[in-house]
């Protein structure tokens, strides 16, 4: 019981250790994932081009082509990769079906500012339609791109990977690499 008791406050003393620092997550280049797992997928994602503006904002360009619609045939995983030589992939955000309604519930006003500066017609409806879309000069500041408190510093392989729910065939998979660090 006394264990319980001192992990219950050491726990509660490390979250407001935590919340009181932010961290920023910022991108430094976008593209197709590598190595092997991927070298089949197909990447619909061309023309990248980060620009930096200053210390804290940057533009991104990109075209992006999908095959099918983003609806509940379709899932979403995130996993994640330090780059310290040693590293190791591990999955971040296990598979979200139908990740359309879930983004647009979770983030919706940064959500619905990007699928409509890509092109989406109804960017704050589902499913998102199979087609080509294409953000130019799109001005992004780490505040847009993620304040958060997880404690986590250095630089990180971020994998966006998209797949069929049904077969867990992968559709496509997008790679950021991408620093974190405390403010």
């Amino acid at each position: 019981m006394v264990r319980i008791v001192v992990l219950f406050i050491l726990g509660c003393n490390l979250g407001t250790i935590w919340a009181s620092t932010k961290y920023a997550h910022v991108i430094e280049s976008m593209g197709p994932c590598t190595g092997p797992d991927y070298a089949d997928v197909e990447v619909p994602l061309t023309n990248v081009k980060l620009t930096k503006l200053n210390r804290t904002a940057k533009t991104i360009s990109f075209d992006f082509d999908f095959p099918v619609p983003i609806d509940d045939n379709i899932y979403v995983s995130i996993k994640i990769e330090k780059l310290n030589g040693a590293s190791k992939e591990v999955t971040f955000i296990p598979q979200i079906n139908n990740p359309c309604p879930f983004f647009l519930k979770m983030y919706p006003k940064y959500y619905i500012l990007i699928m409509s500066n890509i092109g989406v017609k109804q960017p704050d409806k589902c499913p998102i339609p199979a087609g080509h879309y294409s953000l130019k000069n799109f001005v992004f500041n780490i505040a847009d791109s993620g304040y958060n408190n997880f404690p986590m510093k250095g630089k990180f392989r971020i994998r966006t990977i998209f797949g069929e729910r049904k077969t867990k065939k992968i559709i496509t998979c997008v790679e950021t690499l991408s620093d974190h660090y405390a403010e």
